[in-house]
């Protein structure tokens, strides 16, 4: 595989509830396109700040006359950062991962596409993948993005299962 892009992102709390453009171009064709996304931390650890983000959604969300029966702020532990990724290919949507995990790998290509990405040439043209920031909570967080092209003779199937 060829590392097409190594990109890492700090995410702050003004970046909560916002979408980060990430564009790239590709100038030449791969038989597929291999996403690796990690983020780091998805649980806030400081318990003061998760009481804070937990009290302020009670107040907002729960009307002050039924929030007795909606239980202790600490029944809504623990508090997670959560980014998710969509990709497009020049104006067209390729698809999207908003799973939880903070570790994710995702294919793409014409004749298999992770869950989420619909199947699609890997051509030369602008790309970009959007950051979904949904929480951003702690005071950083670091996201990183890392793409490879598949090279002509690779097995895509061997991929599949190791990546």
């Amino acid at each position: 595989m060829k590392l097409l892009i190594s990109h890492t992102q700090i995410l702050t709390p003004s970046d909560n509830k916002t979408n980060i453009d990430i564009p790239f171009r590709l100038r030449q064709s791969f038989p597929a396109l291999f996403i690796r996304t990690k983020y780091d931390p998805k649980i806030v650890t400081d318990e003061n700040l998760s009481r804070q983000q937990i009290e302020a959604g009670i107040k907002r969300y729960i009307p002050e006359n039924a929030r007795e029966q909606w239980g202790q702020w600490e029944d809504y532990m623990p508090v997670l950062n959560f980014v998710t990724l969509s990709l497009d290919y020049e104006e067209e949507y390729v698809g999207c991962a908003h799973r939880h995990s903070p570790v994710q790998d995702h294919i793409i290509s014409e004749n298999y596409s992770s869950p989420g990405f619909f199947r699609h040439a890997i051509l030369p043209g602008r790309w970009n993948c959007s950051l979904n920031c949904h929480a951003i909570v702690d005071q950083t967080v670091t996201y990183t993005l890392e793409l490879y092209g598949a090279e002509e003779n690779e097995e895509l199937h061997d991929h599949i299962q190791a990546f």
